[in-house]
């Protein structure tokens, strides 16, 4: 489909720009996090610009240990 039919009656310059906020949208918010405009401490879960309690499965030992292990044999480390 074509950005005229896709965006009708916008010039190609604001085609440009709105494709270009829709890019910039998701990189916003770590961004914010790094440059410090979202305070959270180390390890925290952010959700669209907020820290947020993560997933109960994200707190599961069980999860951790399985995603350490495919950590080690995607990367060839033998501990």
């Amino acid at each position: 489909m074509s950005q005229d039919l896709a965006l009708p009656g916008l010039d190609r310059k604001a085609r440009w720009s709105a494709a270009a906020a829709e890019f910039r949208a998701p990189t916003r918010y770590p961004a914010d996090v790094v440059l410090g405009t979202t305070q959270a401490p180390t390890g925290s879960y952010v959700d669209r610009g907020r820290v947020d309690r993560s997933s109960d499965e994200s707190y599961d030992p069980r999860h951790e240990g399985e995603l350490w292990k495919a950590a080690e044999r995607l990367t060839a480390f033998d501990s």
